[in-house]
């Protein structure tokens, strides 16, 4: 049985792939000098009822660690580490980062999750898995309503503003400009602008 309780980090977006989750896992030492893990999460923050395997990234290289070459694979109940690619821990303590492709488990999940790590030396579970909570938003906001010219002046306009666009984690809006019609996002963001949203 491993000595030592795994780690779970808060997880974070990943910056390339804004509906991915980056972990980074760290299973301690155990007894063996090989270990494996397997990623549940539960659809409410206190980790009761029955957990679904996470589905983490398989891409070659996307899973990393201090020590060797650890591999995924979701047709494991342990998906990280196993034969092709244990996580080694001869070394100590050796941290793994994978990827939770989260929309491909709860697509439109919207709300407090709790994920559950349990680490396994090949013989046993460790006694008490390590849990965190963290807000899954695999929902787009909805398209907020039209600009319309309300007032113009030498170096300026007054905007008036649609229906505001319903999203549970709302951050900020962004205009685009461009002269003519059909402004997308990769034309001219406004930087600075001052706003009484009604």
């Amino acid at each position: 049985m491993p000595r030592r309780l795994p780690a779970l980090s808060a997880p974070r977006k990943n910056p390339t792939a804004p509906d991915v989750l980056t972990l980074s896992l760290q299973p301690m030492t155990p007894i063996r000098i090989i270990c494996k893990l397997k990623l549940e999460f539960f659809a409410n923050s206190h980790c009761v009822g029955t957990p679904t395997a996470a589905t983490i990234d398989e891409t070659p290289y996307t899973a990393t660690s201090t020590f060797g070459a650890v591999k995924v694979s979701n047709s494991n109940t342990y998906q990280i580490g196993n034969s092709s690619g244990w996580i080694i821990t001869s070394s100590g303590a050796n941290t793994v980062s994978v990827d939770w492709l989260s929309t491909l488990n709860i697509p439109d999940g919207n709300g407090i999750y709790c994920l559950r790590l349990t680490a396994n030396d090949g013989v046993e579970d460790q006694t008490k898995p390590a849990t965190t909570t963290l807000i899954v938003d695999n929902v787009a906001p909805t398209a907020p309503g039209a600009l319309t010219l309300n007032n113009r002046g030498g170096n300026y306009l007054q905007l008036n503003f649609g229906a505001q666009t319903q999203e549970s984690n709302f951050q900020k809006y962004r205009i685009f400009y461009k002269q003519g019609t059909l402004v997308t996002e990769a034309d001219n963001r406004i930087n600075r602008c001052q706003s009484r949203l009604h």
